[in-house]
């Protein structure tokens, strides 16, 4: 819990690397309760060759990975898109996390920008106050099963 100081931008920040040498390989995040985040800063920074907004995804930062949450707590996070999380030319995969309480401009809960986002039945998603989708925000391709 930041306690509302504002001295840090997204919580947990996954991105590929070319130090994989595998690129089929992916990163789990499985039973995490990231909580209070923040991403409203107007500036970005550069990390590996990845250009980072830090006003995306107030918990979690996903850029160029292939990823699975599972079992995961994001809450009472903020930021201009992506309260939970914000992904980015990215595949992604999410299997029973709760994802509720955030605020953000664009998905509360989650913002996708050319991924593809694969959602279990279990998942428990849901915004905070509406502006443009309130529990998620994707131009992209979705598959709920």
């Amino acid at each position: 819990n930041l306690g509302n100081s504002n001295q840090t931008y997204h919580v947990v920040l996954l991105s590929y690397s070319t130090f994989w040498n595998d690129t089929n390989d992916k990163t789990i995040l499985d039973g995490f309760k990231i909580e209070s985040g923040n991403a409203n800063g107007n500036s970005e920074i550069n990390v590996n060759n990845e250009t980072i907004s830090r006003n995306n995804g107030g918990g979690v930062f996903v850029s160029s990975s292939k990823y699975q949450l599972d079992h995961n707590t994001l809450m009472n996070n903020t930021a201009g898109n992506g309260g939970g999380l914000f992904a980015q030319n990215s595949d992604g995969q999410y299997n029973n996390n709760t994802i509720t309480g955030n605020v953000a401009t664009l998905g509360m809960g989650i913002c996708t920008t050319n991924c593809i986002s694969i959602f279990d039945s279990d998942n428990f998603i849901r915004g905070a106050v509406f502006q443009n989708g309130n529990a998620i925000f994707t131009g992209e391709n979705i598959i709920l099963e």
